[in-house]
């Protein structure tokens, strides 16, 4: 049954997501959103008394984990190897995976502080200015005509 609740959550999300995604700025992936979501529901409904299988829960995670691992290669650090952070993040993030979906809080704290430490070593953020060719030209020629 869980397996059921999972699949309609992430269909729902994702279309849900989908059509706000055509409406706001800000644009988010629908199945992440839908996969994300609903492993986070289904957790929230285990701690509160629900029967939920956790190997729904932690298969939905891993899909996460992939997703992240994959999504988050495009900021990795100079000199980072592809295969190392891929790795890296996901043997902990499965890691993290099983710990929650088997509620082993300690444990799942302790992995998702590695986990971090890893998106630390592997990973750079850096805001990035977006100008166009013509905007330079414009710039450029201003520069010039400023001191004659």
């Amino acid at each position: 049954m869980s397996i059921l609740i999972a699949t309609v959550s992430i269909l729902v999300i994702t279309g849900i997501v989908w059509v706000l995604n055509k409406i706001l700025l800000a644009k988010i992936c629908p199945i992440c959103a839908g996969v994300s979501v609903s492993w986070l529901g289904l957790i929230i409904f285990r701690l509160v008394g629900y029967e939920v299988d956790p190997i729904v829960i932690a298969t939905l995670m891993g899909g996460s984990i992939v997703g992240i691992a994959y999504r988050a290669e495009r900021f990795l650090r100079p000199k980072r190897s592809s295969l190392s952070w891929k790795t890296a993040f996901m043997i902990f993030g499965f890691g993290t995976a099983y710990f929650v979906a088997s509620e082993k809080w300690v444990a799942a704290v302790v992995a998702i502080t590695i986990l971090l430490f890893v998106a630390f070593f592997f990973l750079g953020f850096k805001r990035e200015l977006k100008i166009s060719n013509a905007k330079v030209a414009e710039i450029e020629k201003k520069l010039e005509d400023c001191c004659e």
